[in-house]
């Protein structure tokens, strides 16, 4: 059944079809070949990024991407879920990417053979909800929501998030999954739904925000469309990504001895020290909406967010009188499925900006999965009022044409990824782990020395995801205690980075230097603000 509604989608032969553009009218097909130039492009970019070498990659991937890969490998060889070698223990990751890498490594273990299976995997899972929202676009007969799902995939902060190495990808795909099956399968057996909530919260713990809203949704129009299978099939979903929150608990319990994970926990003290700030997460949506250009050009990128928040304004006034008709024809069921989804992917949407305004000080690109396939939906209802308005709809497909290719040229062009400072930190790692053999060393952004020293040195995560000990150091102000408490002797970070993560540590003073003295630098090539010349520090109390 699973093949029957997601793998056999035939886009292929879809776009192959003679009379397909007189089917659907030019313009539906443009917008279907734009869709296959974004999958396209994207795939190309991508598996570019794989045969790079590794000094140009590693500016592609997230510190914490080198998270996972340490801990996938530390528990291949020894079976526990530990960043520093068994020093301390961690629950700060998601399972689902957790375990396929450890499945990974035991097939690629070599350190480069690692990280490229590493960003096939997520390659692959990024395609897969491409081909899912494809399928939808052909079940629609209509190329809106692939199209919306595109403009989305080709914002920058998108291909950043992408080539992380972290779970966004996975999040995508199970919210896919789940929104098709919705819309589309209405006799499939729930027992499916059950298994997509499960796996959505190994994929992400805090997925279960998704089908919430989507089951609320259905549940304050029952009277509308009276029919009980769609709220059992997102009640299934909740249930299932209920029961995976259970098991990551138990999980946590079991390899640490936790119950709340302790990079949660972390966060948690992270805001209480810088205070809750819903801008950061508001900033984080709009940079993958579309017009939002990834060039520093301020007049263009202007222009282009005008643009498409007309389009947007407009849409959402048609939207709006679009769905209170919608509603009072009752047997009008995909109508009211299609309400449904809307009114639930806006409630998703203000709930995961609510839910993590309470992190906003652990804010990165890959917090945008959660918001992604909903904002999806919502554009597609948008595109598909503006579709119906002959004056607006070739204007708004050559804006479309152009911002994707605009944006594909900037990806495909681009000689290096957002962390160019990388290079400086792999190379500290390759030295501390000659010169520092056995030696502990406290980072805060850990994963490249952890990953590049960390066989052969103990590298310690002293910001807490990925060290659960820390936290009650850190609530009580003993950050001190607790690096003396490990024997850590050195210290290697950003020395303008030092001051601020000392105090998310649990430092209370302002003058955590003093207990630093400088050994080697690592010079950026190409510095910026905070990121110029790497450096290991001798830590003495």
């Amino acid at each position: 059944m699973f093949q029957t509604y997601v793998l056999k989608i035939g886009l292929y032969n879809y776009l192959m079809d003679k009379e397909l553009p007189q089917k659907l009218g030019l313009i539906n097909f443009w917008g279907f070949v734009l869709g296959a130039v974004v999958i396209l492009g994207l795939l190309a970019c991508y598996l570019r990024l794989i045969f790079m070498p590794l000094s140009t990659k590693i500016t592609f991937l997230a510190d914490d991407g080198f998270y996972y890969l340490v801990l996938a490998r530390n528990f291949a060889q020894s079976y526990q879920w530990s960043f520093d070698h068994g020093i301390s223990f961690t629950s700060g990751f998601h399972l689902l990417f957790g375990y396929l890498l450890v499945f990974l490594y035991k097939i690629f273990p070599g350190q480069l053979q690692f990280i490229q299976a590493a960003l096939v995997a997520e390659l692959i899972s990024f395609m897969a909800s491409f081909f899912i929202i494809a399928k939808a676009a052909m079940r629609f007969q209509s190329p809106i929501i692939l199209l919306a799902f595109s403009l989305l995939a080709v914002a920058s902060s998108s291909w950043s998030a992408w080539t992380s190495l972290v779970e966004w990808p996975f999040v995508i795909l199970f919210a896919s999954l789940f929104y098709y099956c919705y819309r589309f399968t209405i006799n499939i057996n729930p027992v499916l739904f059950l298994f997509i909530g499960i796996f959505g919260s190994f994929a992400r713990s805090d997925f279960g925000l998704m089908p919430f809203c989507i089951f609320i949704s259905a549940f304050v129009f029952y009277k509308a469309h009276k029919n009980r299978l769609l709220l059992l099939q997102s009640g299934m979903t909740l249930l299932g990504s209920v029961l995976g929150v259970i098991a990551v608990i138990i999980h946590s319990l079991i390899s640490t001895g936790q119950i709340v994970q302790g990079s949660a926990l972390m966060k948690t003290f992270w805001t209480e020290v810088g205070g809750k700030n819903i801008e950061p997460i508001v900033r984080l949506v709009t940079s993958i909406l579309p017009g939002n250009l990834a060039v520093d050009h301020q007049l263009l990128h202007t222009t282009s967010l005008i643009i498409f928040a007309l389009f947007g304004f407009t849409g959402l006034v048609l939207a709006f009188k679009q769905s209170i008709l919608y509603l009072k024809v009752a047997h009008e069921q995909n109508k009211i499925l299609n309400i449904i989804l809307l009114t639930g992917s806006i409630t998703t949407i203000i709930a995961y900006l609510i839910f993590y305004m309470f992190n906003s000080m652990g804010i990165a690109y890959w917090y945008t999965a959660n918001f992604f396939v909903p904002l999806t939906v919502i554009i597609a209802f948008i595109f598909f009022q503006l579709n119906k308005q002959k004056l607006l709809t070739s204007v708004f497909y050559l804006a479309c044409t152009l911002l994707i290719a605009f944006q594909l040229g900037v990806i495909f062009k681009s000689p290096h990824g957002l962390y160019t400072w990388h290079n400086a930190i792999m190379q500290a790692a390759n030295y501390i782990s000659e010169h520092y053999p056995k030696a502990r060393i406290g980072c805060w952004s850990a994963g490249i020395p952890g990953y590049f020293a960390g066989e052969n040195v103990f590298i310690i995560n002293v910001d807490g995801l990925m060290n659960n000990d820390i936290y009650t150091h850190a609530k009580k102000g003993a950050f001190l205690d607790y690096l003396k408490s490990r024997k850590i002797t050195y210290i290697a970070d950003w020395p303008k980075q030092i001051p601020s993560c000392a105090r998310l540590s649990g430092y209370m003073g302002n003058d955590f230097e003093k207990h630093l003295t400088p050994i080697k630098t690592f010079p950026d090539e190409c510095p910026q603000e905070f990121f110029t010349t790497y450096t290991i520090y001798e830590f003495t109390k």
